[in-house]
């Protein structure tokens, strides 16, 4: 499968992340773009993007997550000349909500991902719990794109 290029006018103006309205001191933010395609600084990149946007996805959730955490072993590959792809199936998101001690615990189910980075732009794809990871390039989201 081919990489993609993305449309400039789809380009987000801002990375996309879901919409929330809790806004924990301790917010994991979106990370920049990694500096190169190399593997090793490409599943950092998606592994603190991953972070950042599930937490998104769930600060408003029990009266506010305060405290998020995501257990990965995403595997890297490169997909093409300029692009990697790194996927996990089996991400577990976890942590902590309430203003009282001890604060309450949640356990997401796993569920698989996908992002697809190139020099251009990086796009994700997620699915259901015990789900093989998405194909990014043909069901992904595009998160952001680079200037480049």
């Amino acid at each position: 499968m081919s990489v993609p290029t993305p449309d400039r006018s789809a380009c987000p103006a801002e990375p996309r992340v879901p919409a929330h309205e809790f806004e924990p001191e301790n917010l994991t933010p979106v990370p920049s773009p990694p500096e190169s395609l190399d593997p090793a600084a490409v599943r950092c990149y998606v592994e603190q993007y991953e972070i950042a946007y599930k937490w998104r996805a769930v600060a408003d959730d029990y009266g506010g997550v305060r405290e998020f955490h995501v257990d990965t072993s995403p595997e890297t590959a490169v997909a093409g000349e300029d692009a990697v792809l790194v996927e996990d199936d089996a991400a577990l998101a976890h942590g902590r909500f309430g203003d009282e001690t001890p604060m309450g615990h949640f356990d997401s189910a796993t569920y698989p991902f996908a992002y697809l980075v190139t020099d251009e732009g990086v796009w994700r794809a997620e699915g259901g719990h015990r789900e093989e990871p998405p194909d990014p390039r043909s069901a992904g989201t595009l998160l952001q794109c680079f200037d480049g």
